[in-house]
């Protein structure tokens, strides 16, 4: 099984937080850390 995978999403919406991030990915296993990156408190679109 994999271990340590860093999964990069992208063409998010503007409205997907981290919370919300980690719950659509839960389903597939274990989640370490979900982060939406942010800048001036927007959304950049993306996350890991």
């Amino acid at each position: 099984k994999y271990q340590g995978v860093n999964l990069y999403i992208k063409n998010l919406d503007d409205t997907i937080d981290d919370e919300r991030l980690r719950k659509e990915f839960a389903k597939f296993g274990s989640i370490t850390s979900a982060k939406i990156m942010s800048e001036n408190g927007r959304s950049k679109g993306f996350g890991f």
